[in-house]
């Protein structure tokens, strides 16, 4: 795999780098439109969405981190399933226009440290499932990828890495792949490991790229377009995570800043930050923003009075 990783990065050594830092431009308001939640679950995290308002996803329905999860698309207050054969959990991603599914799959239940009861890090493979219920691996040689979100017209991205996640000095690399011939594997220029979160129709990539070893608590978002990076950070965050982008290149992600635990969500719309206020049935509401379809929809997770996590949709107030 480093091969191809090389030969891609000297293709895009002299690619345009651009970093996007315009002060945010005031305050987008989002209303909930739609609640994703299921009597078994106690963490629900809605994922990336289609055109249609299906919404990728799952749940967990125990706090143990060695416990299976459950994977489904959800569309119109409905809950199809996933499930690959004969693994140990199904983690569900992404559903496009024509009903491909993305996600990985965990083969073995994670390792629980007898001391502190933490897992240890896992290995993810990633697949496509197509509309018909049909798995299928990734055809490269991997020791952990994930399918973040699929295209209608065939292309796929996420991030992929030939050592074992945990690893001191593990880089993983995005990869852009429609199926057929080699896939494309990329690191930004000036990035040390990257995270490909989402590709939109007309070929662009986003993600998050950060330093090895910093657990992702420090690095920038970045956008692939037509062979060019582009750095975008948020103003004086120290981390900037870029999860969603649609057709319009509009793009949501979120941004932490040093000394404070909570992030902030953002969309990124004609080269401006404006930060995203999620209003729900009762006022204003804590959540948390990851995909934006073509029509503008997000999509996220909340938490409910008695604490539990649950997906939503939400449309922007004009």
């Amino acid at each position: 795999m480093r091969f191809p990783v090389v030969a891609f990065a000297l293709l895009c050594a002299t690619c345009g780098l651009v970093s996007a830092q315009a002060p945010p431009v005031g305050v987008a308001q989002y209303e909930i439109v739609a609640i994703i939640d299921h009597p078994d679950s106690i963490y629900l995290s809605a994922m990336h969405l289609n055109n249609k308002g299906e919404v990728a996803g799952r749940y967990s329905t125990s706090p143990a981190c060695d416990a299976p999860e459950v994977s489904f698309v959800w569309s119109d207050g409905e809950f199809r399933y996933l499930s690959f054969p004969g693994v140990f959990s199904t983690r569900g991603e992404g559903v496009n226009e024509r009903g491909f599914v993305t996600g990985s799959i965990v083969l073995e239940p994670p390792v629980r440290d007898p001391e502190t009861g933490k897992c240890a890090p896992y290995f993810r493979h990633g697949f496509v499932m197509t509309p018909d219920g049909e798995f299928y691996r990734l055809p490269w040689e991997e020791v952990h990828s994930v399918v973040n979100n699929l295209t209608p017209s065939g292309w796929m991205t996420g991030p992929t890495t030939p050592c074992t996640p945990g690893e001191e000095g593990c880089v993983y690399y995005g990869f852009l792949y429609n199926g057929r011939g080699e896939p494309l594997f990329f690191l930004p220029t000036g990035c040390d490991s990257t995270d490909a979160m989402d590709v939109n129709n007309r070929g662009d990539v986003v993600g998050t790229c950060h330093p090895v070893g910093s657990h992702r608590q420090a690095g920038a978002g970045f956008r692939l377009r037509d062979g060019a990076y582009e750095l975008i950070t948020y103003p004086g965050a120290m981390n900037t995570v870029l999860s969603g982008t649609n057709s319009a290149g509009d793009i949501v992600g979120r941004a932490w800043f040093e000394g404070q635990p909570q992030a902030v969500h953002f969309i990124y719309q004609r080269h401006q930050f404006a930060v995203i206020d999620i209003v729900g049935a009762e006022g204003p509401v804590s959540a948390s923003v990851w995909d934006i379809n073509d029509t503008g929809m997000i999509s996220g997770h909340t938490r409910t009075a008695d604490g539990r996590e649950v997906g939503f949709l939400a449309r922007r107030i004009r």
